[in-house]
Protein backbone atom coordinates (compact mmCIF):
# COMPACT_ATOMS: atom_id res chain seq x y z
CA UNK A 1 0.00 0.00 0.00
CA UNK A 2 2.86 2.36 0.86
CA UNK A 3 4.57 1.56 -2.45
CA UNK A 4 1.35 2.27 -4.37
CA UNK A 5 0.95 5.57 -2.53
CA UNK A 6 4.54 6.52 -3.42
CA UNK A 7 3.93 5.77 -7.09
CA UNK A 8 0.72 7.79 -7.06
CA UNK A 9 2.54 10.73 -5.43
CA UNK A 10 5.30 10.67 -8.05
CA UNK A 11 2.72 10.48 -10.83
CA UNK A 12 1.01 13.49 -9.32
CA UNK A 13 4.33 15.38 -9.25
CA UNK A 14 4.94 14.57 -12.93
CA UNK A 15 1.44 15.62 -13.95
CA UNK A 16 1.51 18.80 -11.85
CA UNK A 17 4.82 20.01 -13.31
CA UNK A 18 3.75 19.12 -16.86
CA UNK A 19 0.46 21.00 -16.38
CA UNK A 20 2.32 24.04 -15.04
CA UNK A 21 4.79 24.03 -17.95
CA UNK A 22 2.00 23.59 -20.52
CA UNK A 23 0.16 26.56 -19.03
CA UNK A 24 3.22 28.73 -19.72
CA UNK A 25 3.84 27.79 -23.37
CA UNK A 26 2.15 28.50 -26.66
CA UNK A 27 0.56 25.26 -27.77
CA UNK A 28 0.04 26.69 -31.26
CA UNK A 29 3.78 27.30 -31.57
CA UNK A 30 4.54 23.85 -30.21
CA UNK A 31 2.26 22.04 -32.66
CA UNK A 32 3.50 24.18 -35.56
CA UNK A 33 7.07 23.05 -34.82
CA UNK A 34 5.98 19.43 -34.43
CA UNK A 35 4.16 19.40 -37.77
CA UNK A 36 7.28 20.53 -39.59
CA UNK A 37 9.55 17.88 -38.05
CA UNK A 38 12.26 16.22 -40.13
CA UNK A 39 11.76 12.52 -39.48
CA UNK A 40 15.26 11.26 -40.43
CA UNK A 41 16.79 13.33 -37.61
CA UNK A 42 14.13 12.11 -35.18
CA UNK A 43 14.80 8.50 -36.20
CA UNK A 44 18.48 9.12 -35.48
CA UNK A 45 17.54 10.37 -32.01
CA UNK A 46 15.72 7.07 -31.36
CA UNK A 47 18.77 5.16 -32.57
CA UNK A 48 20.99 7.16 -30.23
CA UNK A 49 18.92 6.06 -27.23
CA UNK A 50 19.25 2.41 -28.24
CA UNK A 51 23.03 2.92 -28.54
CA UNK A 52 23.07 4.59 -25.12
CA UNK A 53 21.40 1.54 -23.57
CA UNK A 54 24.13 -0.66 -25.03
CA UNK A 55 26.75 1.70 -23.60
CA UNK A 56 25.08 1.45 -20.18
CA UNK A 57 25.40 -2.34 -20.41
CA UNK A 58 29.09 -1.98 -21.30
CA UNK A 59 29.70 0.44 -18.41
CA UNK A 60 27.95 -1.85 -15.92
CA UNK A 61 29.84 -4.91 -17.11
CA UNK A 62 33.15 -3.06 -16.79
CA UNK A 63 32.36 -1.98 -13.24
CA UNK A 64 31.12 -5.41 -12.24
CA UNK A 65 34.43 -6.84 -13.49
CA UNK A 66 36.25 -4.11 -11.57
CA UNK A 67 34.54 -5.41 -8.44
CA UNK A 68 35.41 -9.00 -9.25
CA UNK A 69 32.07 -10.11 -10.72
CA UNK A 70 32.05 -11.46 -14.28
CA UNK A 71 28.73 -10.71 -15.94
CA UNK A 72 27.74 -12.59 -19.14
CA UNK A 73 27.35 -10.16 -22.02
CA UNK A 74 23.89 -11.27 -23.17
CA UNK A 75 22.54 -11.33 -19.65
CA UNK A 76 23.84 -7.81 -19.01
CA UNK A 77 22.32 -6.39 -22.20
CA UNK A 78 19.00 -8.14 -21.58
CA UNK A 79 18.83 -6.91 -17.98
CA UNK A 80 19.59 -3.31 -19.02
CA UNK A 81 16.92 -3.23 -21.73
CA UNK A 82 14.28 -4.96 -19.61
CA UNK A 83 15.11 -2.63 -16.72
CA UNK A 84 14.76 0.41 -18.99
CA UNK A 85 11.41 -0.83 -20.26
CA UNK A 86 10.07 -1.58 -16.78
CA UNK A 87 11.51 1.70 -15.53
CA UNK A 88 9.22 3.74 -17.76
CA UNK A 89 6.63 3.62 -14.98
CA UNK A 90 9.05 3.71 -12.04
CA UNK A 91 10.78 6.59 -10.20
CA UNK A 92 13.76 8.03 -12.16
CA UNK A 93 16.48 5.52 -13.03
CA UNK A 94 16.40 3.87 -9.61
CA UNK A 95 13.47 1.66 -10.59
CA UNK A 96 15.36 0.50 -13.67
CA UNK A 97 18.38 -0.34 -11.49
CA UNK A 98 16.25 -2.46 -9.17
CA UNK A 99 14.81 -4.47 -12.07
CA UNK A 100 18.13 -5.13 -13.80
CA UNK A 101 19.84 -5.91 -10.50
CA UNK A 102 17.16 -8.43 -9.56
CA UNK A 103 17.45 -10.16 -12.95
CA UNK A 104 21.23 -10.51 -12.75
CA UNK A 105 21.30 -11.48 -9.06
CA UNK A 106 18.77 -14.24 -9.76
CA UNK A 107 20.99 -15.65 -12.51
CA UNK A 108 24.38 -15.26 -10.80
CA UNK A 109 23.48 -15.81 -7.15
CA UNK A 110 25.79 -12.91 -6.17
CA UNK A 111 23.26 -10.42 -4.84
CA UNK A 112 25.80 -8.48 -2.75
CA UNK A 113 28.26 -7.87 -5.56
CA UNK A 114 25.47 -7.14 -8.03
CA UNK A 115 24.12 -4.47 -5.68
CA UNK A 116 27.64 -3.05 -5.22
CA UNK A 117 28.11 -2.94 -9.00
CA UNK A 118 24.85 -1.00 -9.37
CA UNK A 119 25.97 1.54 -6.77
CA UNK A 120 29.31 1.89 -8.57
CA UNK A 121 27.50 2.21 -11.90
CA UNK A 122 25.27 4.97 -10.55
CA UNK A 123 28.26 6.82 -9.07
CA UNK A 124 30.27 6.60 -12.29
CA UNK A 125 27.23 7.80 -14.22
CA UNK A 126 27.15 10.82 -11.91
CA UNK A 127 30.86 11.38 -12.56
CA UNK A 128 30.26 11.25 -16.32
CA UNK A 129 27.56 13.90 -16.32
CA UNK A 130 29.53 16.02 -13.83
CA UNK A 131 32.57 15.97 -16.10
CA UNK A 132 30.39 17.03 -19.02
CA UNK A 133 28.96 19.80 -16.86
CA UNK A 134 32.44 20.96 -15.84
CA UNK A 135 33.58 20.94 -19.48
CA UNK A 136 30.47 22.80 -20.66
CA UNK A 137 30.51 25.56 -18.05
CA UNK A 138 34.30 25.76 -17.86
CA UNK A 139 34.95 26.23 -21.58
CA UNK A 140 31.79 26.65 -23.65
CA UNK A 141 29.26 28.57 -21.57
CA UNK A 142 29.89 32.22 -20.79
CA UNK A 143 29.49 33.41 -17.23
CA UNK A 144 26.49 35.57 -18.13
CA UNK A 145 24.58 32.59 -19.53
CA UNK A 146 22.21 30.37 -17.50
CA UNK A 147 24.31 29.75 -14.37
CA UNK A 148 27.69 31.17 -13.23
CA UNK A 149 30.15 29.10 -15.25
CA UNK A 150 33.12 29.03 -12.89
CA UNK A 151 30.96 28.02 -9.91
CA UNK A 152 29.20 25.21 -11.76
CA UNK A 153 32.40 23.90 -13.36
CA UNK A 154 34.29 23.88 -10.06
CA UNK A 155 31.46 22.19 -8.15
CA UNK A 156 31.00 19.54 -10.85
CA UNK A 157 34.71 18.77 -11.05
CA UNK A 158 35.00 18.66 -7.27
CA UNK A 159 32.07 16.25 -7.00
CA UNK A 160 33.61 14.02 -9.67
CA UNK A 161 36.96 13.85 -7.88
CA UNK A 162 35.24 13.13 -4.55
CA UNK A 163 33.27 10.21 -5.98
CA UNK A 164 36.32 8.78 -7.76
CA UNK A 165 38.29 9.02 -4.52
CA UNK A 166 35.50 7.16 -2.72
CA UNK A 167 35.55 4.38 -5.31
CA UNK A 168 39.34 4.20 -5.15
CA UNK A 169 39.08 3.89 -1.38
CA UNK A 170 36.58 1.06 -1.77
CA UNK A 171 39.10 -0.78 -3.91
CA UNK A 172 41.85 -0.24 -1.36
CA UNK A 173 43.75 2.31 -3.47
CA UNK A 174 43.40 5.09 -0.89
CA UNK A 175 43.60 3.53 2.60
CA UNK A 176 42.50 6.75 4.31
CA UNK A 177 39.15 6.54 2.52
CA UNK A 178 38.69 2.80 2.76
CA UNK A 179 36.74 2.91 6.03
CA UNK A 180 34.28 5.46 4.66
CA UNK A 181 33.89 3.56 1.41
CA UNK A 182 33.33 0.23 3.14
CA UNK A 183 30.48 1.72 5.17
CA UNK A 184 28.77 2.22 1.85
CA UNK A 185 29.64 -1.12 0.29
CA UNK A 186 29.74 -3.52 3.26
CA UNK A 187 25.94 -3.95 3.42
CA UNK A 188 26.13 -4.88 -0.26
CA UNK A 189 28.60 -7.70 0.22
CA UNK A 190 31.89 -5.84 0.51
CA UNK A 191 34.41 -4.98 -2.18
CA UNK A 192 37.46 -6.94 -3.27
CA UNK A 193 40.84 -5.30 -3.85
CA UNK A 194 41.01 -4.65 -7.57
CA UNK A 195 44.03 -5.19 -9.83
CA UNK A 196 42.67 -3.46 -12.95
CA UNK A 197 42.06 0.26 -12.33
CA UNK A 198 41.91 0.80 -16.10
CA UNK A 199 38.41 -0.71 -16.03
CA UNK A 200 37.31 2.18 -13.84
CA UNK A 201 38.85 4.73 -16.21
CA UNK A 202 37.25 3.07 -19.23
CA UNK A 203 33.87 2.99 -17.47
CA UNK A 204 34.19 6.71 -16.73
CA UNK A 205 34.91 7.39 -20.43
CA UNK A 206 31.81 5.38 -21.38
CA UNK A 207 29.71 7.33 -18.86
CA UNK A 208 30.93 10.60 -20.35
CA UNK A 209 30.07 9.35 -23.85
CA UNK A 210 26.54 8.41 -22.75
CA UNK A 211 25.75 11.89 -21.47
CA UNK A 212 27.44 13.54 -24.45
CA UNK A 213 25.08 11.44 -26.59
CA UNK A 214 22.08 12.81 -24.68
CA UNK A 215 23.30 16.33 -25.47
CA UNK A 216 23.73 15.35 -29.13
CA UNK A 217 20.19 13.93 -29.12
CA UNK A 218 18.87 17.28 -27.86
CA UNK A 219 20.75 19.17 -30.57
CA UNK A 220 19.46 16.75 -33.25
CA UNK A 221 15.91 17.11 -31.95
CA UNK A 222 16.18 20.89 -32.15
CA UNK A 223 17.52 20.65 -35.70
CA UNK A 224 14.67 18.31 -36.68
CA UNK A 225 12.13 20.93 -35.59
CA UNK A 226 14.00 23.86 -37.12
CA UNK A 227 14.82 25.38 -33.72
CA UNK A 228 17.63 27.91 -33.94
CA UNK A 229 19.88 27.02 -31.00
CA UNK A 230 23.60 26.35 -30.93
CA UNK A 231 25.14 23.11 -29.58
CA UNK A 232 26.65 25.26 -26.83
CA UNK A 233 23.15 26.08 -25.61
CA UNK A 234 22.31 22.40 -25.20
CA UNK A 235 25.60 21.85 -23.37
CA UNK A 236 24.40 24.43 -20.86
CA UNK A 237 20.97 22.82 -20.51
CA UNK A 238 21.21 19.03 -20.83
CA UNK A 239 23.74 18.05 -18.10
CA UNK A 240 21.85 20.04 -15.46
CA UNK A 241 18.59 18.50 -16.65
CA UNK A 242 20.04 14.98 -16.44
CA UNK A 243 21.12 15.57 -12.84
CA UNK A 244 17.69 16.90 -11.93
CA UNK A 245 15.82 13.97 -13.46
CA UNK A 246 17.91 11.55 -11.40
CA UNK A 247 15.92 12.62 -8.34
CA UNK A 248 13.28 9.94 -7.57
CA UNK A 249 10.41 12.38 -7.23
CA UNK A 250 8.58 11.74 -10.50
CA UNK A 251 7.74 8.94 -12.92
CA UNK A 252 10.91 8.27 -14.90
CA UNK A 253 11.82 11.96 -14.82
CA UNK A 254 8.70 13.19 -16.64
CA UNK A 255 7.76 16.67 -15.59
CA UNK A 256 11.06 17.37 -13.86
CA UNK A 257 12.91 17.09 -17.18
CA UNK A 258 10.45 19.42 -18.90
CA UNK A 259 10.38 21.98 -16.10
CA UNK A 260 14.17 22.22 -15.76
CA UNK A 261 14.78 22.30 -19.49
CA UNK A 262 12.23 25.05 -20.11
CA UNK A 263 13.62 27.10 -17.19
CA UNK A 264 17.24 26.82 -18.36
CA UNK A 265 16.35 27.37 -22.02
CA UNK A 266 15.08 30.85 -21.21
CA UNK A 267 18.65 31.89 -20.39
CA UNK A 268 19.76 30.61 -23.78
CA UNK A 269 17.16 32.54 -25.75
CA UNK A 270 15.12 29.42 -26.58
CA UNK A 271 11.34 29.78 -26.54
CA UNK A 272 9.50 27.74 -23.87
CA UNK A 273 7.46 25.86 -26.51
CA UNK A 274 10.66 24.90 -28.36
CA UNK A 275 12.40 23.71 -25.19
CA UNK A 276 9.33 21.72 -24.16
CA UNK A 277 9.17 20.04 -27.57
CA UNK A 278 12.84 19.01 -27.37
CA UNK A 279 12.34 17.73 -23.81
CA UNK A 280 9.31 15.64 -24.76
CA UNK A 281 11.25 14.28 -27.74
CA UNK A 282 14.06 13.18 -25.42
CA UNK A 283 11.50 11.48 -23.19
CA UNK A 284 9.99 9.74 -26.23
CA UNK A 285 13.47 8.72 -27.35
CA UNK A 286 14.04 7.14 -23.96
CA UNK A 287 10.82 5.15 -24.37
CA UNK A 288 11.84 4.05 -27.89
CA UNK A 289 15.28 3.05 -26.64
CA UNK A 290 13.66 0.80 -24.04
CA UNK A 291 11.38 -1.05 -26.49
CA UNK A 292 13.86 -3.89 -27.13
CA UNK A 293 13.32 -4.68 -23.47
CA UNK A 294 9.69 -5.64 -24.20
CA UNK A 295 10.91 -8.28 -26.67
CA UNK A 296 13.79 -9.47 -24.51
CA UNK A 297 11.50 -9.84 -21.49
CA UNK A 298 9.56 -12.50 -23.40
CA UNK A 299 12.61 -14.55 -24.34
CA UNK A 300 13.74 -17.59 -22.41
CA UNK A 301 15.90 -16.44 -19.49
CA UNK A 302 18.17 -19.43 -20.06
CA UNK A 303 18.74 -18.51 -23.69
CA UNK A 304 19.16 -14.82 -22.92
CA UNK A 305 21.57 -15.52 -20.09
CA UNK A 306 24.17 -17.31 -22.21
CA UNK A 307 27.35 -15.33 -22.47
CA UNK A 308 28.69 -14.07 -25.75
Amino acid sequence: MKRLAGTALRAAVSLAILAFVLSRVSLDALFARARGAAWPELALVGGLFVAMALLVALRWRLLAGWLGLALPGRLTVRAVFVGLFAGQMLPSSIGSDVVRGWMVARQTGRAGLVAASLVADRLIGFCGVSLLLALAYGFFVHEDEALPGIVVASAALGATLAVLALLAGAAGRLPALRRLAMRLFRPLGGVQAIARPQRLVFALAVAFAIHAAVTLAAALSAAAYGIDASPRAWLAIVPVTVLATALPISINGWGVREGVMVALAAGQGIAPADALLVSVTLGAGNVIGSLPGAYLALRSPREAGRST
